[in-house]
């Protein structure tokens, strides 16, 4: 196998993969416009658009580090300058909302576009060519990147500069080099400007500086010498940390000048991951044990669900590799003496750490969104890559090299086949709001009048058509007020000729934690089963795209945000008498 693979080969390979790695990630990249329905890019979007240089550059924004969010107002400034400024100098000085929102979207997807090649050269350096080239593969069509190229949030962002963070980590533990030393100050310095939970692969470094330093430790003779060795050290680890902090100060000034509304948000956002601040869109996560929930219900959607079985497997034989090494050295008969082997164990558990740091700092948070797990994919795809590799290397007889081989092929056809299929029902096809409309006007009349959910931008599109739309809170079915007591909604639905869900993200919750929204649960539960006199009139199709990208059930099989943004499940509802 190793020997039909030489540079040019590979070369050609990796080419072709950013071929297609632009197609997957650039296509459509402009979904959802004009009504743009993902909130969290909204804000920062907004964010963006409320700077004025240099008289206002508070983002007035601090869920996430400032530093992507000056990148794309600078970068929009000078495309103003060369194609707007000639109109007015407004033009040339104010972003505005959709040029914000392609900025973001633009630098996720070069974020995810890079990632092919340096997938294919972390596997080789970790590994060989082979190794690289399935982690580049598996990088090309992994749907959580390509979902992800389309969002404008920061996960592709630190899913980027984490990789490039690892990278630097084993080339300057492999060398001592200047350089590696200091692209890993900066890839750590940009996470950190880019997320405050982004310090939690901060003592990696730190730690790389310490031990590299160790082995060098023996060779000093004197006592002279050794205490200058240290102090040498003790400098590294202070230019690392002086150099991240003022890159993080430089980039997050507002951090400082705006400490109250940093501190503020700071206590919101982490109330909501802890489950401390009860919010209205966090309620699918009681009753979801850690760990568990994400190998359910995130990776089989951010990796497909091969993949994932892949992906268990590959763990525990990469640290089983791991352990087997250290334990073989652990005792004079079984010691191994290759300088290589003891590299390559490294750089595994090397690989491993930056993993279980990414996954245990999140996976154990009250809310386990989707997007908390996108970091850690190129980590998996490496293990993934290298455990296949490893296996057909070990394989002896001819019925196991067949058996590896094939699971060479499902693998990579199953992940294209699944990558094409999101990509298919996501952003091909009509956004299923304005499929949703259309079926609407086909049944409902322009003045009908319509309930529906508040919170929910889906429902936007259908005021250029409907004039009579209704916003009901009922996601406080269960926290009785004024507006959501059984009366209310008693006349709330008397008075409605139709009921519009514009995602099935409040009744997927309510229908899933009856304990915790009892009220909920009983309407939602009437409503389905026509005893509130509505009748289901239409809910979006679920075609053979749909049904490999969801499992069959675009409603209950993933985590909500898998889907609640660019392709929600949308019902209509008409009164039956």
């Amino acid at each position: 196998m190793h020997k039909l693979l030489n540079k040019s080969s590979t070369s050609s390979i990796i080419i072709i993969l950013m071929a297609l790695g632009i197609v997957l990630r650039f296509y459509n990249l402009n979904w959802g416009a004009p009504f743009y329905f993902h909130p969290d890019e909204r804000n920062i979007a907004s964010s963006i658009v409320g700077l004025q240089f240099a008289s206002q550059m508070d983002p007035h924004f601090f869920a996430y580090g400032s530093l992507p969010i000056y990148l794309v107002y600078f970068s929009s400034l000078v495309l103003n300058f060369f194609t707007s400024c000639h109109l007015s100098w407004t033009n040339c000085t104010q972003v505005n909302f959709t040029q914000a929102i392609l900025g973001l979207r633009i630098i996720a997807a070069i974020s995810s576009l890079i990632l092919i090649p340096l997938s294919f050269l972390l596997g080789k350096y970790i590994k060989n060519a082979w190794t690289g080239v399935l982690s580049a593969i598996l990088t090309t069509f992994s749907v959580g990147f390509i979902q992800f190229a389309h969002f404008g949030t920061y996960e592709m962002w630190l899913t980027l500069f984490s990789t490039l963070m690892f990278g630097s980590a084993l080339w300057y533990y492999r060398t001592n080099k200047f350089l590696p030393f200091v692209l890993m100050i900066l890839t750590t310095a940009i996470l950190c400007a880019s997320k405050v939970t982004s310090f939690v692969l901060l003592p990696i470094p730190i730690l790389l500086i310490i031990k590299s330093s160790i082995q060098d430790f023996a060779q000093h003779k004197t006592n002279f010498s050794r205490l200058f060795h240290v102090l040498f050290v003790l400098l590294k680890v202070f230019i690392f940390l002086f150099i991240v902090a003022d890159i993080y100060i430089l980039t997050n000034p507002y951090t400082f000048l705006d400490k109250v509304s940093f501190l503020n948000s700071m206590h919101y956002e982490s109330g909501v991951a802890l489950g401390t601040q009860p919010v209205f869109y966090t309620g699918e996560f009681y009753n979801t044990a850690p760990i568990i929930f994400q190998l359910l219900h995130v990776f089989p959607f951010l990796i497909n669900p091969l993949l994932t079985i892949f992906f268990v497997f590959s763990f525990f034989y990469t640290c089983f590799v791991i352990f087997k090494f250290y334990l073989s050295n652990s005792f004079p008969r079984l010691k191994s003496t290759s300088e290589k082997n003891k590299q390559v164990t490294f750089d595994l558990f090397l690989l491993v750490f930056f993993f279980l740091l990414i996954f245990l700092s999140q996976a154990f948070f009250f809310v386990k969104w989707t997007r908390y797990m996108v970091p850690t994919l190129p980590f998996i795809y490496l293990m993934i890559s290298f455990t296949l590799i490893k296996l057909y290397e070990n394989a002896k007889k001819k019925l196991t090299i067949k058996l590896v081989n094939s699971s060479y092929i499902l693998a990579i056809l199953y992940t294209i086949i699944f990558a094409l299929s999101f990509l298919i029902s996501a952003y091909i096809e009509t956004d299923t709001r304005l499929q949703a409309l259309q079926a609407a006007r086909n049944v409902l009349s322009s003045n009908t009048k319509i309930l529906s959910e508040v919170y929910d931008l889906g429902i936007v599109p259908f005021n250029s058509y409907f004039s009579n739309i209704r916003l009901y809170n009922f996601y406080d079915l269960d926290n009785p007020s004024d507006q959501t007591n059984p009366n209310t909604l008693h006349s709330a639905l008397s008075q409605s000729q139709a009921i519009i869900l514009p995602s099935q993200r409040i009744m997927k919750v309510r229908l899933d934690n009856e304990k915790q929204f009892p009220q909920g649960h009983n309407f939602y539960t009437q409503l389905l089963s026509d005893k509130l006199n509505f009748k289901v009139v239409y809910e979006t199709p679920c075609d053979i795209f749909c049904q490999i990208t969801y499992l069959g059930n675009p409603v209950f099989s993933y985590e909500e945000t898998a889907s609640v943004f660019d392709r929600p499940t949308i019902f209509i509802f008409r009164r039956t008498k």
